[in-house]
């Protein structure tokens, strides 16, 4: 099932500041599982009641988790589960059709995961999971994710120094977006924010609503750890993260404008989780071996999705496994922008034997296979 462009609610460019979450919410593999259950539509009781048997049925394997915090309890039922349900429509991951649960085109992406073995459950992330968060959590929550991750390089924070100084590290990040911001009516909504913060009574109990949840999904992605003091230190992929966020940051703030996450990301953020890996771009690529490339990703798509019609596949979740399955497998760089500028040529689609149609207003489009391929 395909979600029309209404259902299709969360636009990059209707992104917030960041994503508002619960402490709760922690072990992006319950997102990965949230996501495999609503293949098939689902009203939320049933997508509650596979999601607390898929969460007691691995709480051993949780409990054994480097950071074992997160955790869904059965006779908490859907209380426990929600943190997760909710942060999963945050990301675009689910959205509601028809009264039931369904994974979004962009979430079918992260199904496609072609090392993920549901034969022996894990809350580790694969690299393709951990590179596919990575891009989401970047795309949706780069003013808070970067910022906190930044307090991190001196080794020697804890949860509770972050607590302390989060509301302090929030308002000069929310004063810095504030004075870059040209948009007046966006320009209100920081003023009203800042004023909000300012207010807080008790700043380290809204605190942990914002660092616990991150703090987790650093650890999940392999960017950080936690030593035998409390203290989180960067993992190698951690420190080579910093490296190249570095350019755009003053002290522990980010200018995060100038991240550009959908054009730029397997050029410059998603080689922080290989170090030391030489990435060349697509572009670089003879036409013949690009087309070759293409029509096996475009094969992999068709088989392992659904569709209204035939023979058609959803852009975006082509692009990003593309994406992916390029850095994956070929340390090859493939970003959106190259791909839809490739796939606007005609005689390029002609060779490949996929039409291409893109809906510049939706930010989305469809390849559709020659009947004669």
């Amino acid at each position: 099932m395909e979600l029309s462009s209404e259902e299709y609610s969360h636009r990059t460019d209707e992104k917030k500041f960041g994503i508002n979450t619960n402490t709760k919410a922690r072990r992006l593999k319950f997102l990965s599982k949230i996501a495999f259950f609503c293949l098939d539509a689902l009203d939320q009781k049933m997508l509650v009641k596979k999601l607390l048997q898929w969460a007691m049925e691995n709480q051993d394997i949780l409990s054994k988790h480097i950071d074992n915090k997160g955790k869904i309890d059965e006779k908490f039922g859907q209380i426990s589960s929600s943190p997760y349900l909710n942060l999963a429509k945050k990301i675009d991951l689910i959205a509601k059709a028809g009264g039931s649960f369904i994974v979004t085109n962009h979430g079918r992406s992260l199904l496609l995961d072609p090392q993920n073995n549901e034969a022996k459950p894990s809350f580790v992330l694969t690299l393709y999971e951990k590179l596919w968060f990575l891009y989401t959590i970047l795309s949706y929550d780069k003013n808070f994710f970067l910022p906190i991750f930044l307090f991190l390089k001196s080794g020697k924070m804890n949860k509770k120094l972050l607590r302390e100084k989060f509301q302090e590290m929030y308002l000069a990040q929310l004063n810095l977006n504030f004075q870059h911001e040209s948009d007046q009516a966006k320009k209100r909504n920081f003023r009203d924010l800042i004023a909000r913060i300012q207010k807080w009574e008790k700043p380290e109990k809204y605190s942990e609503h914002f660092i616990d949840p991150r703090i987790s999904w650093m650890i999940d992605l392999g960017l950080i750890y936690q030593n035998e003091d409390g203290n989180f230190q960067y993992s190698q992929e951690g420190f080579e993260l910093e490296k190249r966020i570095k350019p755009f940051s003053s002290g522990n703030l980010i200018n995060s404008w100038a991240i550009q996450i959908p054009e730029t990301f397997f050029d410059f953020l998603a080689p922080c989780l290989i170090p030391k890996c030489e990435i060349t771009t697509a572009d670089s690529l003879a036409t013949e071996a690009l087309i070759e490339h293409l029509k096996v990703y475009f094969e992999d798509v068709l088989k392992k999705t659904k569709s209204f019609m035939r023979n058609r596949v959803v852009a975006s979740t082509c692009f990003r496994y593309i994406g992916l399955q390029f850095f994956l497998t070929k340390n090859i760089s493939c970003n959106y922008n190259f791909l839809i500028k490739t796939l606007s040529n005609q005689s390029f689609c002609r060779d490949l034997g996929w039409n291409f149609r893109w809906i510049k207003s939706e930010k989305d489009g469809y390849l559709i296979k020659h009947e004669n391929q």
